[in-house]
């Protein structure tokens, strides 16, 4: 299959607070107060356990019927332990998360082989799951800066 390209547009909104677009949807994203923002919406951690936890579901779901689980039910609880301090005496070598942990609430009536090899499948070729796992290459920022007109009445 073909790469795609998939782009996305976040801009400032109140004080810290930010809103992403992507595909014609949007998301607001903020901190809690304790951090500065306005509690408004997800921070970005939550974000990516979200969409770390959307995928798997998203692809346990679709996968399903060729592992021939039948779902009547299906969660998936995410939680991950982070370390947000970037200061030179942090306790981790890296800023971020150090540990992701997820448990798959299924209610099926299949055998619990079928659901084993199914969700063993996902956790292998879920396309966040291995972003995440793997990393990504980040090229750096390009930079643009818009000069604020100043006129004169």
């Amino acid at each position: 299959m073909p790469l795609t390209t998939v782009k996305a547009v976040v801009e400032k909104k109140d004080g810290i607070a930010v809103e992403a677009h992507s595909g014609g949807f949007k998301v607001l994203l903020d901190k809690t107060k304790q951090s500065g923002g306005t509690n408004k919406g997800m921070n970005p951690a939550q974000l990516l356990l979200c969409t770390l936890g959307g995928c798997q579901a998203m692809s346990i779901a679709s996968c399903a019927d060729k592992y021939g689980v039948n779902i009547k039910y299906l969660s998936i609880e995410l939680e991950g332990d982070m370390d947000s301090n970037t200061s030179p005496d942090s306790s981790t070598s890296r800023p971020g998360y150090q540990d992701i942990r997820f448990n798959v609430n299924i209610r099926t009536d299949s055998p619990e082989n079928k659901v084993k090899e199914l969700v063993e499948f996902v956790e292998k070729t879920c396309p966040m799951g291995d972003s995440i796992r793997n990393g990504v290459p980040i090229e750096p920022a390009k930079i643009s800066i818009e000069k604020q007109m100043h006129y004169m009445v």
